[in-house]
């Protein structure tokens, strides 16, 4: 989850923009007790909760937070399972997201965060290569923290339908393998 865009937050739903970090660590200290079926009593600036509810049969789902800034980043170790980034390099990642969500996360006795690194994928003919180039580009992400990918399919070449089938037909496979 995440906090949005400036346009979309103001502009289509009418709120203030001015603190996402502050409105994210507000929504997830509501979210989180009624996720786990618990009351919340809770008065903030951006929510105001008391109250609380149960759904027979379920059970709790993970939440991670799209995170980036070292705020969101804070928050998102405190109070959620971990962070989804989008096309931060590994110096970001190695340098200040991964230690923070850590950090955040342990100081508030919380289990290790998820780290998920978003980066765009595609399907050649070459597979050899494909795997060669991938371990080249992608390991140094496996060795600063980042617990998991998340493949974003792009089309590649004037046959960009073909390309995005093929991209999505692989990942298909390789999530029914692991």
């Amino acid at each position: 989850m995440g906090v949005s865009h400036r346009p979309v937050i103001e502009g289509l739903h009418g709120l203030s923009f001015t603190s996402p970090a502050a409105h994210m660590r507000e929504y997830l200290t509501v979210l989180g007790p009624l996720l786990r079926a618990e009351e919340v009593s809770f008065q903030g600036e951006h929510y105001q909760v008391e109250g609380g509810f149960a759904v027979p049969g379920t059970s709790p789902v993970p939440v991670v937070v799209g995170a980036l800034s070292p705020r969101m980043v804070q928050v998102a170790g405190e109070l959620s399972d971990g962070v989804v980034t989008w096309l931060a390099g590994p110096r970001t990642l190695a340098g200040s997201i991964v230690p923070t969500v850590l950090d955040a996360a342990a100081a508030a006795s919380r289990p290790q965060p998820r780290v998920v690194a978003g980066l765009p994928v595609a399907v050649t003919d070459d597979p050899e290569r494909a795997r060669a180039t991938a371990e080249t580009r992608f390991a140094r992400y496996g060795d600063i923290g980042v617990t998991e990918l998340w493949p974003v399919v792009f089309p590649v070449g004037h046959d960009a339908g073909t390309s995005t089938s093929r991209t999505r037909a692989l990942l298909a496979r390789l999530g029914s393998e692991g």
